[in-house]
């Protein structure tokens, strides 16, 4: 089994859309894959698999983190029948403060729950790849993530401040490398305009160079809208697929 986990320096990078086209691409490839939302302050996996709400469990893997011995079975959501998927999401707090809306416990919980949560899963859904939707930003409940993943794809816009909090991603991963060798991290610059200047080429072919990026441009078809294209027939040869397989040939590599 593999842990992968999806993580961005800042949100409106694609990170989740990308997450649930690549787990229904390695699904639809014959894998058993676990996806787990464990973005507390803003979750959005079950919105992005387009989940109705009568279909969520009344319990979560947020109940779990605070120390509930919940079965595997209880958290998830299978999103079909003939794809070996399941879904974990993260429920909508209510409240105003972190206290009030209980999110403390659960980031408490990622430090103590989150690798038994993994071995839970493996054990009880025998999965092939786990994958995580990570938090935004330098949180601690983010930075968990690093220790307890096989591979980290750091997802990116082209944008100054994306890139610059990204670089420094970067140099945390690497630093990281050193005591954890075997990890591996890719990054992703995502919803890449079509039409960019030559100078921005000529920035972004150093970056794709130096980073050994993966890069997904963007549709203007989908321009304001997150879809999970892959399930979508009249997508079947769209290039958002073919960045989204690159994805899924560094994970299965």
């Amino acid at each position: 089994m593999k842990i992968i986990s999806f993580y961005s320096y800042k949100g409106g990078t694609g990170r989740t859309i990308t997450l649930a086209n690549v787990s229904i691409l390695l699904a639809m490839q014959g894998y058993k894959v676990a996806c787990l939302d464990l973005d507390v302050t803003a979750p959005g996996l079950d919105v992005a698999f387009r989940l109705e709400e009568s279909v969520l469990p009344s319990k979560t893997i947020a109940d779990f983190l605070k120390g509930m011995p919940i079965p595997v079975k209880e958290m998830l959501v299978k999103l079909k029948e003939d794809l070996d998927l399941f879904i974990f999401p993260m429920p909508r707090l209510p409240g105003e403060t972190p206290e009030q809306r209980g999110i403390e416990p659960i980031i408490d919980g990622m430090n103590d729950f989150l690798k038994p949560l993994y071995k839970k899963i493996c054990d009880e859904l025998k999965v092939d790849f786990i994958l995580s939707d990570a938090r935004s930003g330098y949180a601690r409940e983010s930075a968990v993530h690093f220790a307890f993943s096989d591979i980290i794809f750091v997802i990116s816009r082209f944008s100054r401040q994306h890139l610059i909090g990204t670089a420094k991603i970067v140099e945390i991963l690497e630093e990281i490398q050193e005591n954890i060798p075997s990890l591996k991290y890719y990054v992703v610059i995502n919803d890449l305009p079509r039409d960019l200047p030559q100078s921005r080429k000529t920035e972004l072919y150093k970056l794709e160079e130096e980073y050994d990026a993966i890069l997904i441009y963007e549709s203007r078809e989908l321009r304001w809208d997150d879809r999970v294209v892959v399930l979508d027939k009249k997508f079947k040869d769209h290039q958002l697929i073919e960045g989204y397989q690159k994805i899924v040939n560094k994970i299965i590599s």
